[in-house]
């Protein structure tokens, strides 16, 4: 029987170490964006917003756009849907299981436009997409997290459920589940696809794996709630825009690229 393995545990110069070199990343857009005069406006705008974002990532030296944590935006825009006459979603807490009628109305309403602050969230991630040299993050918060948000008490439910203890016996495990339920809902009317690096070898073009490659993705994009899929392809690749085309892309954005080193040039991927 093999012997189980200690968890690895980091160090507390680890964290120091990362504090002191100015690593702080999963705050820095949300660090960056209270240096704007007018922070509460540049989140209503996407394209401000991206800047903030890419401004966090250049200056924290990370590869990763991270957007503002703030699940604000998910659970306001879940509870209009749910609950549309609730006045303050952020104070708002669900006082017994979501009925299936709910559940329904928000499945049903998963097209509806995004609230203001969301959508520019959106607007966002799909202008740092455009332009390669940042890899685009959504939500970096998943659906239990959102899902505590719903709860006034969720330490209590998870911890029955932790238990044990099920749905069917417990209001509160109930009351748990059903709004991990909704939460997950949430979290697919925003999800994206991102395609990358997409290669066959020159000895083998033409023959229809590009095409296989990209079917399945587009498959297993949808299967996982995907609403899209983007990519970026190089200006002068015109084949490769035929291709994409032929598979129902549409050139909605302008990519730009800028080369960070003086040894390098943009890749022309």
């Amino acid at each position: 029987m093999p012997t189980p393995t200690r968890p690895r545990r980091l160090a507390a110069d680890h964290f120091r170490a990362l504090a002191a070199a100015g690593l702080r990343t999963p705050i820095g857009t949300d660090l960056i964006l209270h240096e704007r005069a007018d922070p509460e406006a540049v989140r209503l705008d996407g394209r401000r917003l991206a800047g903030v974002v890419r401004e966090a990532a250049e200056r924290y030296r990370t590869p990763l756009a991270i957007p503002l944590m703030d699940l604000r935006l998910e659970k306001a825009d879940l509870v209009r849907r749910v609950r549309p006459d609730v006045i303050e979603p952020d104070t708002f807490h669900l006082d017994a299981p979501p009925s299936e009628a709910e559940h329904g109305r928000a499945h049903a309403a998963e097209t509806a436009p995004f609230l203001p602050a969301h959508r520019a969230h959106l607007d966002a991630i799909a202008e740092i997409a455009a332009r390669s040299g940042l890899t685009p993050l959504g939500m970096a918060i998943g659906p239990f997290s959102l899902a505590t948000k719903l709860l006034a008490d969720p330490i209590a439910a998870v911890a029955l459920a932790g238990r044990g203890i099920r749905a069917e016996d417990e209001p509160l495990v109930a009351l748990a589940e059903r709004g991990l339920a909704l939460a997950e809902l949430a979290v697919h009317r925003s999800l994206r696809a991102q395609v990358e690096a997409v290669r066959v070898h020159r000895a083998h073009r033409s023959g229809g794996i590009g095409t296989a490659l990209m079917q399945w993705a587009i498959a297993r994009a949808r299967t996982r709630g995907a609403r899209g899929m983007q990519l970026t392809t190089n200006k002068v690749r015109s084949d490769a825009h035929r291709f994409y085309e032929r598979l129902g892309f549409a050139a909605s954005h302008e990519g730009m690229k800028l080369a960070l080193r003086q040894d390098t040039d943009p890749p022309t991927t």
